[in-house]
Order: structure tokens, then sequence, then C-alpha cells
């Protein structure tokens, strides 16, 4: 019978960021950046819930850790690959889309 093998994440982070590419933080850590952001996700201010943690977002390149997510805005950076010119251009559309263009 064959052992199964768990393979790593690869990631392009460099050397001395790797170690906070398996992000596990203490849960006083945690607290205390809920804390900070006031109990709310730092981007939709969705606030949390007792029974489940935020997602602990980071830099995917540095590791440096950025702040606590809800699932869905966490999942909504991850489908735009963190790129800020990704989201700009989907901001961009959504308001020429819905005729906004000239708020922008």
């Amino acid at each position: 019978m064959r052992k199964a093998i768990k393979k790593k994440k690869k990631t392009n982070a460099p050397a001395q960021h790797k170690k906070y590419i398996n992000l596990k933080i203490l849960n006083e850590d945690y607290d205390h950046m809920l804390r900070l952001q006031g109990g709310v996700c730092a981007i939709c201010n969705a606030p949390h819930l007792v029974n489940k943690k935020f997602a602990v977002d980071h830099n995917h390149e540095t590791g440096i850790i950025r702040g606590l997510l809800c699932s869905n805005c966490n999942a909504g950076l991850g489908m735009f690959k963190d790129s800020m010119t990704l989201l700009a251009d989907a901001v961009f559309y959504l308001r020429v889309r819905d005729g906004l263009q000239g708020n922008i």
C-alpha cells in the first residue's frame, strides 16, 4: 500500500517571507486584528460571526498580512488575482455599463 504524499503549495515569495505562506496566527493576534477593524470585514464591513472566522488576507508575493476579510471579499480578491489593475478595470466596467461614466 502506498502512502499519500502531501504537496506543498508552490510560491514565488522571497525566501525570507516563505514562513508566512502557510498562515497560522495566534488567536490573540487574530482577536487583536479583529478589534482594530472594529469587528467587521476590512472591505465590506460585514460583522464577524461568532461561529465563523474571517480569512487572514495576505500579500501573496511578500507574505505580509493585510487584514481580516469575510469569505466573499476574500474570494473576490482571489478571483481578481489580488490585482489592483483588474479591480480598477472591473469598477470602470460597472460604471460605464451602469451609465455612471461621468462619475469616474
